[in-house]
């Protein structure tokens, strides 16, 4: 059922999506709409951060509609097509729109990134070693290869091999990440009436799982516990990799014992003698099954995404709405727009529970933003780009 929206002074856009990557072109929209040219800050209810580097030119954050010369596709498209779009769709705005707060509000859940507040710079980066380049001024003067990269030396960004020293970055940009959970309530100054900021809500963060491993569970939940004990014992880090350690296991579940891969995967293991016995639990259950082994391979690099299935449960997604009605309630000024992901045609929100977790989110906006205080709040306009509408919005 449609909420019923009352009359108020100004209208807030609640921009409803499937997969987050495309919230990005509406908050373009709408701060060319505002002219949004001063610092601004985004609370970000999510079980993942959303924070990785774009997989794509750093000049594509500047021109955001201009096809790429190297891809022959613009940002947007350059997201949809890459297998990590949903994670890299903010630093763009950090890069090239003036974004320079994010308060991360996880699940308990959750723990990309510690709690507490972490100052660190994102800008471009070209390897310019082999070449004399000019001096970069402005983005007009990014070459097409120069890439998105940081200098927060942590094993977020160091898994995507996206860390470099600050003197590296081109036309850096500082963020200021405060990590929350509720109940506690230290919020970014949402009640300042000067600075403006933009609410985002994925709905996994009330009911989250890995769709990586819940693809495997339904096959057979032994390999599950299998690739999770494997991947805990696995030291992984910037000089040995999940992505080395994916195509070692490959090989190593297809042939007998090869000791060239299992010396290689003594390194993340601390013994061939380990590495062998992690490798033959995994080969007993998905020795028979090709298709189990696949999803296997591709949980290696996305084993850790937040898993909790005890959050599917109705009373617990009820109480987490409460926890951040209550954060919220004391906002003395509105956002300039809210964005929704539903994230669930990849099942990171359980696809049983999305309409009725949309629901409530709905409902409490509602209350918060226009049932409050009549004539001070705002009208909620409601636009689903997802399904049937996907793509038709903007």
């Amino acid at each position: 059922d449609e909420l019923q929206m009352k009359r108020c002074n100004e209208a807030i856009n609640v921009v409803i999506v499937e997969s987050h990557q495309h919230a990005l072109e509406h908050y373009h929209s709408v701060i060319r709409k505002f002219k949004i040219f001063e610092p601004w800050f985004m609370i970000h209810f999510d079980a993942h951060p959303d924070l990785a580097c774009p997989q794509c030119p750093a000049v594509a954050c500047f021109s955001p509609r201009q096809e790429m010369a190297l891809t022959q596709k613009n940002l947007y498209e350059l997201l949809d097509l890459s297998e990590t779009g949903i994670a890299e769709w903010i630093i763009p705005l950090v890069m090239a729109a003036e974004l320079k707060t994010i308060n991360w509000v996880k699940p308990g859940f959750s723990s990309q990134f510690p709690l507490g507040r972490h100052v660190y710079n994102v800008g471009a980066y070209h390897d310019d070693s082999s070449s004399e380049s000019s001096p970069v001024q402005s983005f007009l003067d990014l070459p097409d290869t120069a890439i998105i990269q940081t200098d927060f030396d942590t094993s977020y960004y160091q898994d995507d091999g996206a860390v470099v020293q600050s003197s590296s970055l081109l036309l850096a940009q500082q963020l200021e990440l405060v990590v929350t959970e509720l109940p506690t309530k230290t919020f970014v100054a949402c009640d300042d009436n000067k600075q403006r900021w933009a609410l985002d809500i994925c709905l996994d963060y009330f009911a989250c799982q890995n769709p990586f491993l819940s693809d495997i569970d339904k096959v057979n939940p032994a390999a599950t516990k299998a690739l999770l004990s494997f991947m805990r014992d696995a030291e992984v880090g910037p000089e040995r990799t999940s992505a080395d350690l994916k195509q070692m296991v490959a090989t190593a579940l297809m042939e007998d014992e090869n000791m060239t891969i299992m010396d290689q995967l003594a390194k993340y293991f601390g013994s061939a003698e380990t590495a062998i016995v992690h490798v033959n639990t995994l080969k007993q259950h998905t020795d028979k099954d090709s298709s189990l082994r696949s999803l296997v391979l591709k949980a290696i690099p996305n084993w850790d995404m937040p898993h909790d299935a005890s959050s599917a449960d109705k009373e617990k997604i009820i109480e987490a709405i409460s926890q951040m009605e209550e954060a919220l309630k004391d906002c003395t000024s509105a956002p300039f727009l809210i964005t929704i992901c539903r994230s669930s045609d990849d099942e990171f929100t359980p696809p049983w529970l999305v309409e009725f977790i949309q629901q409530q989110v709905l409902e409490l906006l509602d209350r918060i933003f226009c049932s409050s205080s009549p004539g001070s709040h705002s009208l909620l306009c409601i636009i689903k780009d997802y399904g049937e509408w996907e793509g038709s919005t903007i």
